[in-house]
Protein backbone atom coordinates (compact mmCIF):
# COMPACT_ATOMS: atom_id res chain seq x y z
CA UNK A 1 0.00 0.00 0.00
CA UNK A 2 1.23 3.43 -0.56
CA UNK A 3 1.96 6.09 1.86
CA UNK A 4 -1.10 8.14 0.37
CA UNK A 5 -3.34 5.35 1.03
CA UNK A 6 -1.93 4.99 4.25
CA UNK A 7 -3.22 8.00 5.60
CA UNK A 8 -7.02 8.19 4.00
CA UNK A 9 -7.45 4.58 5.79
CA UNK A 10 -6.12 6.53 8.88
CA UNK A 11 -8.36 9.49 8.14
CA UNK A 12 -10.96 6.91 7.88
CA UNK A 13 -10.71 4.87 10.78
CA UNK A 14 -10.61 8.54 13.02
CA UNK A 15 -14.23 9.55 11.24
CA UNK A 16 -15.60 5.97 11.86
CA UNK A 17 -14.55 6.82 15.36
CA UNK A 18 -15.79 10.41 15.56
CA UNK A 19 -18.84 9.05 14.26
CA UNK A 20 -19.37 6.24 16.94
CA UNK A 21 -18.70 8.52 19.79
CA UNK A 22 -21.21 11.10 18.50
CA UNK A 23 -23.43 8.16 17.99
CA UNK A 24 -23.27 6.76 21.74
CA UNK A 25 -23.12 10.37 23.31
CA UNK A 26 -26.60 10.75 20.87
CA UNK A 27 -27.47 7.71 22.66
CA UNK A 28 -26.93 8.58 26.12
CA UNK A 29 -28.44 12.11 25.75
CA UNK A 30 -31.62 10.86 24.25
CA UNK A 31 -32.00 8.10 26.80
CA UNK A 32 -31.90 10.70 29.97
CA UNK A 33 -34.10 12.64 27.70
CA UNK A 34 -36.58 9.24 27.57
CA UNK A 35 -36.44 8.95 31.60
CA UNK A 36 -37.26 11.25 34.60
CA UNK A 37 -36.58 10.10 38.02
CA UNK A 38 -38.88 11.73 41.22
CA UNK A 39 -38.55 10.32 45.03
CA UNK A 40 -41.47 9.14 46.90
CA UNK A 41 -42.94 12.07 49.65
CA UNK A 42 -45.28 11.40 52.29
CA UNK A 43 -48.21 13.91 51.77
CA UNK A 44 -51.22 14.38 53.83
CA UNK A 45 -54.42 15.94 52.46
CA UNK A 46 -58.20 16.68 54.43
CA UNK A 47 -61.44 16.82 53.14
CA UNK A 48 -62.10 20.08 54.72
CA UNK A 49 -64.39 22.45 53.42
CA UNK A 50 -63.83 26.16 52.77
CA UNK A 51 -66.64 28.68 54.30
CA UNK A 52 -66.58 32.32 54.75
CA UNK A 53 -69.80 34.56 56.62
CA UNK A 54 -70.67 36.46 59.36
CA UNK A 55 -70.49 36.53 63.32
CA UNK A 56 -73.38 36.78 64.89
CA UNK A 57 -74.34 38.01 68.53
CA UNK A 58 -77.20 39.34 70.79
CA UNK A 59 -75.95 42.84 70.47
CA UNK A 60 -77.40 46.34 70.67
CA UNK A 61 -75.69 49.46 70.19
CA UNK A 62 -74.59 52.12 72.86
CA UNK A 63 -75.61 55.88 72.48
CA UNK A 64 -74.07 59.09 74.66
CA UNK A 65 -76.10 61.82 75.51
CA UNK A 66 -76.54 65.22 74.89
CA UNK A 67 -72.98 66.47 75.30
CA UNK A 68 -69.57 64.77 73.66
CA UNK A 69 -69.19 61.66 75.39
CA UNK A 70 -66.01 60.05 77.38
CA UNK A 71 -66.05 56.30 77.14
CA UNK A 72 -65.32 54.86 80.78
CA UNK A 73 -65.81 51.09 79.98
CA UNK A 74 -62.72 49.08 79.12
CA UNK A 75 -62.59 47.00 76.02
CA UNK A 76 -63.90 43.76 76.56
CA UNK A 77 -65.05 44.78 80.09
CA UNK A 78 -68.62 43.03 81.56
CA UNK A 79 -70.63 45.14 82.74
CA UNK A 80 -73.70 44.58 85.39
CA UNK A 81 -76.93 46.57 84.66
CA UNK A 82 -77.07 49.92 85.90
CA UNK A 83 -72.88 50.40 85.40
CA UNK A 84 -71.26 53.65 83.80
CA UNK A 85 -70.13 52.96 80.65
CA UNK A 86 -69.55 56.40 79.37
CA UNK A 87 -69.57 60.05 80.66
CA UNK A 88 -71.48 62.74 78.96
CA UNK A 89 -70.00 66.02 79.21
CA UNK A 90 -72.51 69.55 78.38
CA UNK A 91 -72.81 72.63 79.84
CA UNK A 92 -75.91 73.62 82.28
CA UNK A 93 -76.32 77.43 82.37
CA UNK A 94 -72.70 78.88 83.18
CA UNK A 95 -71.72 75.63 84.66
CA UNK A 96 -70.36 72.43 83.25
CA UNK A 97 -71.39 68.59 84.43
CA UNK A 98 -70.77 65.14 83.77
CA UNK A 99 -73.60 62.94 83.42
CA UNK A 100 -73.25 59.09 84.01
CA UNK A 101 -74.88 56.82 81.38
CA UNK A 102 -75.91 53.64 82.15
CA UNK A 103 -76.14 50.08 80.90
CA UNK A 104 -79.91 48.70 80.47
CA UNK A 105 -78.70 45.08 81.04
CA UNK A 106 -75.44 43.05 81.86
CA UNK A 107 -73.10 42.13 79.03
CA UNK A 108 -69.75 42.59 77.22
CA UNK A 109 -68.80 45.85 76.27
CA UNK A 110 -67.33 46.71 72.71
CA UNK A 111 -66.89 49.99 71.08
CA UNK A 112 -66.99 47.96 67.80
CA UNK A 113 -69.68 48.90 65.68
CA UNK A 114 -70.69 48.61 61.99
CA UNK A 115 -74.36 48.66 61.52
CA UNK A 116 -74.70 45.01 61.60
CA UNK A 117 -76.34 44.94 64.86
CA UNK A 118 -79.88 45.63 63.86
CA UNK A 119 -80.22 43.16 61.17
CA UNK A 120 -78.47 40.35 62.27
CA UNK A 121 -79.50 37.69 64.90
CA UNK A 122 -79.73 34.17 66.14
CA UNK A 123 -84.10 34.43 65.47
CA UNK A 124 -83.24 35.99 62.00
CA UNK A 125 -81.05 33.77 60.65
CA UNK A 126 -83.83 30.93 61.55
CA UNK A 127 -85.57 32.70 58.49
CA UNK A 128 -83.36 33.92 56.13
CA UNK A 129 -83.77 32.04 52.51
CA UNK A 130 -79.69 31.81 50.96
CA UNK A 131 -80.66 34.26 48.42
CA UNK A 132 -81.34 36.92 50.91
CA UNK A 133 -78.08 36.24 53.32
CA UNK A 134 -75.89 36.08 50.09
CA UNK A 135 -77.37 39.95 49.62
CA UNK A 136 -76.39 40.85 53.28
CA UNK A 137 -72.71 39.32 52.84
CA UNK A 138 -72.56 42.19 50.30
CA UNK A 139 -73.79 45.17 51.82
CA UNK A 140 -71.05 47.73 53.39
CA UNK A 141 -72.98 49.67 56.06
CA UNK A 142 -70.98 52.49 58.15
CA UNK A 143 -71.00 52.52 62.24
CA UNK A 144 -73.72 54.84 62.93
CA UNK A 145 -72.90 58.51 64.07
CA UNK A 146 -74.40 58.76 67.55
CA UNK A 147 -73.41 55.29 69.02
CA UNK A 148 -70.07 54.89 70.95
CA UNK A 149 -70.47 51.17 71.68
CA UNK A 150 -72.73 48.29 71.66
CA UNK A 151 -73.16 45.86 74.49
CA UNK A 152 -72.80 41.66 73.63
CA UNK A 153 -75.31 39.63 75.55
CA UNK A 154 -74.64 36.07 76.87
CA UNK A 155 -71.70 33.76 76.09
CA UNK A 156 -73.19 32.38 73.29
CA UNK A 157 -72.38 33.44 69.43
CA UNK A 158 -72.73 32.17 65.90
CA UNK A 159 -71.35 31.58 62.95
CA UNK A 160 -73.18 31.48 59.47
CA UNK A 161 -72.44 31.15 56.13
CA UNK A 162 -73.85 29.55 52.82
CA UNK A 163 -72.64 25.88 52.36
CA UNK A 164 -72.66 24.31 48.81
CA UNK A 165 -75.55 21.03 48.50
CA UNK A 166 -75.17 17.94 49.58
CA UNK A 167 -72.54 18.20 52.59
CA UNK A 168 -73.89 15.39 54.23
CA UNK A 169 -74.17 17.81 57.76
CA UNK A 170 -77.07 17.16 59.93
CA UNK A 171 -78.72 19.65 62.43
CA UNK A 172 -77.09 19.27 66.11
CA UNK A 173 -74.01 17.65 64.72
CA UNK A 174 -70.46 18.49 66.44
CA UNK A 175 -68.08 19.78 63.56
CA UNK A 176 -64.43 21.57 64.18
CA UNK A 177 -63.86 24.66 62.02
CA UNK A 178 -60.34 26.50 62.10
CA UNK A 179 -60.24 30.27 61.89
CA UNK A 180 -56.95 32.06 61.19
CA UNK A 181 -58.25 34.50 64.27
CA UNK A 182 -59.58 31.83 66.81
CA UNK A 183 -57.86 28.67 65.59
CA UNK A 184 -59.66 25.14 65.69
CA UNK A 185 -63.12 25.78 67.77
CA UNK A 186 -65.79 23.05 68.25
CA UNK A 187 -68.83 24.47 67.14
CA UNK A 188 -72.46 22.93 66.73
CA UNK A 189 -74.72 23.19 63.45
CA UNK A 190 -77.79 24.38 65.10
CA UNK A 191 -79.96 25.41 62.28
CA UNK A 192 -79.57 24.63 58.34
CA UNK A 193 -81.83 26.22 56.07
CA UNK A 194 -83.99 24.28 53.26
CA UNK A 195 -81.78 24.07 49.44
CA UNK A 196 -82.40 26.80 47.53
CA UNK A 197 -80.21 26.87 44.24
CA UNK A 198 -77.39 24.60 45.34
CA UNK A 199 -77.13 26.59 48.84
CA UNK A 200 -77.99 26.57 52.30
CA UNK A 201 -77.41 28.93 54.92
CA UNK A 202 -75.87 26.79 57.87
CA UNK A 203 -75.66 28.20 60.97
CA UNK A 204 -73.02 27.31 63.91
CA UNK A 205 -73.07 28.08 67.53
CA UNK A 206 -70.37 28.35 69.81
CA UNK A 207 -69.35 29.27 73.68
CA UNK A 208 -65.97 29.50 72.92
CA UNK A 209 -63.51 32.72 72.63
CA UNK A 210 -66.37 35.09 73.25
CA UNK A 211 -63.67 38.24 74.14
CA UNK A 212 -62.09 37.27 71.16
CA UNK A 213 -65.23 37.93 68.81
CA UNK A 214 -66.34 41.19 70.22
CA UNK A 215 -65.08 43.22 67.22
CA UNK A 216 -65.12 40.68 64.48
CA UNK A 217 -67.98 40.55 62.02
CA UNK A 218 -67.08 38.20 59.09
CA UNK A 219 -65.05 35.36 58.98
CA UNK A 220 -63.28 33.02 56.63
CA UNK A 221 -62.33 29.31 57.35
CA UNK A 222 -62.55 25.48 56.92
CA UNK A 223 -64.43 22.58 58.34
CA UNK A 224 -62.50 20.00 59.44
CA UNK A 225 -62.86 16.32 57.93
CA UNK A 226 -61.22 13.18 57.92
CA UNK A 227 -57.42 13.69 56.81
CA UNK A 228 -55.58 10.96 54.62
CA UNK A 229 -52.13 10.38 55.04
CA UNK A 230 -50.28 8.15 52.17
CA UNK A 231 -47.42 9.08 49.52
CA UNK A 232 -48.04 11.21 46.47
CA UNK A 233 -47.52 10.21 43.10
CA UNK A 234 -47.90 11.92 39.64
CA UNK A 235 -50.21 10.78 37.24
CA UNK A 236 -47.49 10.55 34.61
CA UNK A 237 -45.67 7.79 36.61
CA UNK A 238 -49.24 5.67 36.64
CA UNK A 239 -49.61 2.15 34.84
CA UNK A 240 -52.68 -0.23 34.50
CA UNK A 241 -51.96 -3.72 33.75
CA UNK A 242 -54.00 -7.01 34.38
CA UNK A 243 -56.71 -5.19 36.52
CA UNK A 244 -53.77 -3.38 38.51
CA UNK A 245 -52.61 0.03 39.23
CA UNK A 246 -49.06 0.81 39.46
CA UNK A 247 -45.71 2.86 39.24
CA UNK A 248 -41.84 1.64 38.12
CA UNK A 249 -39.00 2.66 40.57
CA UNK A 250 -35.22 2.28 40.03
CA UNK A 251 -33.40 -0.38 42.39
CA UNK A 252 -30.05 0.02 41.65
CA UNK A 253 -30.20 0.15 37.65
CA UNK A 254 -33.39 -1.79 36.96
CA UNK A 255 -37.01 -0.89 36.80
CA UNK A 256 -39.28 -2.69 39.12
CA UNK A 257 -42.67 -2.83 39.47
CA UNK A 258 -44.43 -1.98 42.35
CA UNK A 259 -48.35 -1.57 42.84
CA UNK A 260 -50.81 0.79 44.58
CA UNK A 261 -53.87 1.57 46.19
CA UNK A 262 -55.30 4.82 45.48
CA UNK A 263 -56.73 6.71 48.57
CA UNK A 264 -57.85 10.34 46.20
CA UNK A 265 -57.50 11.93 42.94
CA UNK A 266 -55.54 15.15 43.47
CA UNK A 267 -55.77 16.64 40.28
CA UNK A 268 -51.93 16.02 38.78
CA UNK A 269 -51.15 13.45 40.92
CA UNK A 270 -52.98 11.22 43.07
CA UNK A 271 -53.07 10.02 47.09
CA UNK A 272 -51.59 6.20 47.32
CA UNK A 273 -51.65 4.08 50.48
CA UNK A 274 -48.40 4.24 52.48
CA UNK A 275 -47.62 0.89 54.16
CA UNK A 276 -44.41 1.42 56.34
CA UNK A 277 -44.63 -2.13 57.53
CA UNK A 278 -44.80 -3.59 53.69
CA UNK A 279 -41.18 -3.56 52.35
CA UNK A 280 -42.27 -4.47 49.02
CA UNK A 281 -45.50 -1.83 48.86
CA UNK A 282 -44.04 1.71 47.42
CA UNK A 283 -42.36 3.51 50.23
CA UNK A 284 -41.15 6.63 50.94
CA UNK A 285 -37.74 7.51 49.23
CA UNK A 286 -38.61 5.02 46.50
CA UNK A 287 -37.22 6.48 43.18
CA UNK A 288 -40.54 6.73 40.23
CA UNK A 289 -39.43 6.24 36.85
CA UNK A 290 -41.70 8.34 34.56
CA UNK A 291 -41.35 7.83 30.82
CA UNK A 292 -43.30 7.49 27.43
CA UNK A 293 -40.74 4.72 25.95
CA UNK A 294 -41.77 1.07 26.97
CA UNK A 295 -40.78 -0.70 30.16
CA UNK A 296 -40.91 -3.51 32.19
CA UNK A 297 -39.34 -4.92 35.86
CA UNK A 298 -35.78 -5.56 35.06
CA UNK A 299 -34.99 -3.12 32.23
CA UNK A 300 -32.10 -1.15 32.72
CA UNK A 301 -32.04 2.51 33.32
CA UNK A 302 -29.37 4.48 32.37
Amino acid sequence: MTKQGTVYLKLLRISLGVLLLLALILSVWEGEEDYSLREIMICEVGDGLSVSGFVVREESLLYGGEGPAEITAREGQWLQGGACYALSHCCAGTGHRSVPILSARSGYFSSFADGFEGRLSYARLLTLKPREFALLESLTLGRPSEAVGKLVYGQTWYFAALLPEGTGYEPGERLTIEFAELGQLPMTLCHLSPVAEEKQLAVFSCRREMGKILNLRRLSGEILGQRLRGLEVPKAALYHIDGETGVYVLVGERAKWKSIDILRDLGESVLAEYRADAPSALQEEDVLIITTQEIETGKVIR
